[in-house]
């Protein structure tokens, strides 16, 4: 196993993604469709629903439009293991990723705290989030390095 000294820096210059956009529509309307079937006035229907598809924009507008103040378009996780997130709006920040992280071979969710401010960011990427290749190391790295 090779030390964290010794690996390459990995950028990420993060995409819009169809799988996730198509995953959160179909979650989203299969919440829409069941609260339909809920024997409920009419009003908490509408209001449930609305919550529903605000919530919807939001997701599409963050991890896939790429567009919110939140969003995450460029991370670096450079030689030392350290991060740097970039925001849409170009602000950057420095981070540490936090171990509850979530890998598939097709899904990859990192969870970081900033460093120099308040919060938390996330990074849900998907195969088409990022080039093959840099998807493939991303995933690599993570299982030779875990976060403590």
């Amino acid at each position: 196993m090779s030390s964290k000294k010794s690996a390459q820096p990995l950028t990420l210059k993060i995409m819009p993604s169809r799988q996730l956009a198509m995953f959160l529509l179909l979650t989203h309307a299969g919440a829409v469709l069941l609260i339909s079937l809920l024997l409920l006035p009419p009003g908490v229907i509408f209001v449930l629903a609305g919550a529903v598809v605000v919530s919807l924009y939001s997701n599409l507008r963050r991890f896939v439009g790429l567009r919110s103040k939140f969003s995450i378009v460029e991370a670096v996780w450079d030689s030392d293991g350290e991060w740097m997130l970039l925001s849409a709006h170009g602000e950057a920040m420095p981070a540490a990723l936090l171990p509850n992280m979530t890998m598939y071979s097709a899904l990859v969710m990192l969870h970081f705290r900033l460093l120099e401010a308040r919060g938390t960011r996330s990074l849900i990427l998907t195969r088409d989030s990022l080039d093959r290749k840099t998807f493939r190391h991303l995933r690599v790295r993570l299982q030779m390095e875990p976060p403590q």
